[in-house]
Formats: structure tokens, C-alpha cells, sequence
């Protein structure tokens, strides 16, 4: 058994999958939208 073709079908797999920055970047900016809604919803109310 050959392992080229192995490596060449791991190498098309790989290509397919979303840029792992991309998605950490999204990610990052989805908590910082979640953030500042908590701060702009929360703002104003009285805590007594």
C-alpha cells in the first residue's frame, strides 16, 4: 500500500476547512457584540 495517496487526500481534506484565524476572529467578535449589548441594555438600571 502506497501512502502518496494518503497524503493527497489529506492535502484536499485540509483545504476545505475555514481558516482557523478567520474563525477565531469571528468568534472574538461575537463576544465583543455580546458585550456591548450586555453594557447597553444593562445601563441604566437601578440595583438597590
Amino acid at each position: 500500500m502506497s501512502v502518496a495517496p494518503l497524503v493527497v487526500l489529506a492535502a484536499e481534506s485540509e483545504s476545505s476547512l475555514p481558516n482557523h484565524w478567520l474563525v477565531a476572529g469571528a468568534v472574538l467578535l461575537l463576544l465583543v457584540v455580546c458585550m456591548g449589548a450586555l453594557l447597553a441594555f444593562g445601563h441604566g438600571r437601578d440595583h438597590s
